[in-house]
């Protein structure tokens, strides 16, 4: 039986789309560039702002430009990211109803501590959650596995004591390292052409509403 839930933040709990990249179309006309689509865009935001920056500025390979627009970016978005984020549809109610089991939750996230935590802090958040682990918190980031066993250790759990929600393939990497059961959240920025039901995770959740039936799917297989 689950003992804790930890999820993913961009794109598995909230959805930041809209102003990372709204911070990407602001950086390309700083750099005389056109703004992008925002549908071609949206599926990089879960894998991280050096995804996002090559998604706008795919004519450029040198490493140490791309770096210093990835930093640029970062910049403009602390000043863009409490314009527009939202909790997923449904997510809030499958979140009360595991508080209301008496078990806690947490996130795990890639993102840096300096732009997580005032997101956490705008939409209410920060108070709820049991433990955060950004991704300038330790050694290694997902798809490492570090980041989930620490945060199990945090919680006096072992790891496989806790469920993960995320939505990207790095995520069940981790978790599979980690030996954390591992669910996908399906119902947002999965990219065209990809398959998560091939990541080998042990659910997906086609919706927030299905969380807490896929994670006792899980405690009786």
């Amino acid at each position: 039986m689950s003992k804790a839930l930890l999820l993913d933040l961009d794109g598995t709990l909230i959805d930041t789309a809209v102003d990372l990249i709204e911070s990407l179309q602001i950086l390309l006309e700083r750099h005389g560039h056109q703004r992008i689509n925002y549908a071609l865009a949206r599926p990089s935001v879960p894998n991280g702002s050096a995804a996002i920056v090559k998604a706008g500025f795919s004519d450029i390979t040198d490493a140490d430009k791309l770096e210093n627009l990835r930093l640029e970016l970062l910049d403009i978005y602390q000043q863009q990211l409490t314009q527009n984020p939202n909790l997923f549809d449904g997510l809030n109610e499958a979140l009360q109803a595991w508080e209301s089991t008496g078990k806690p939750w947490g996130i795990v996230t890639n993102k840096p501590r300096f732009l997580t935590e005032p997101l956490l802090q705008h939409i209410r958040i920060d108070q709820r959650i049991a433990v955060l682990i950004c991704g300038d918190d330790l050694e290694h980031r997902k798809p490492h596995p570090l980041p989930l066993i620490h945060a199990a250790k945090q919680l006096n759990l072992r790891p496989e004591e806790c469920v993960y929600l995320g939505d990207d393939q790095r995520d069940v990497i981790a978790c599979h390292a980690a030996k954390m059961p591992v669910l996908v959240a399906a119902y947002d920025y999965i990219p065209a052409g990809e398959d998560p039901a091939q990541w080998n995770a042990d659910g997906l959740v086609g919706h927030p509403s299905q969380l807490l039936e896929k994670i006792n799917n899980i405690a009786h297989s």
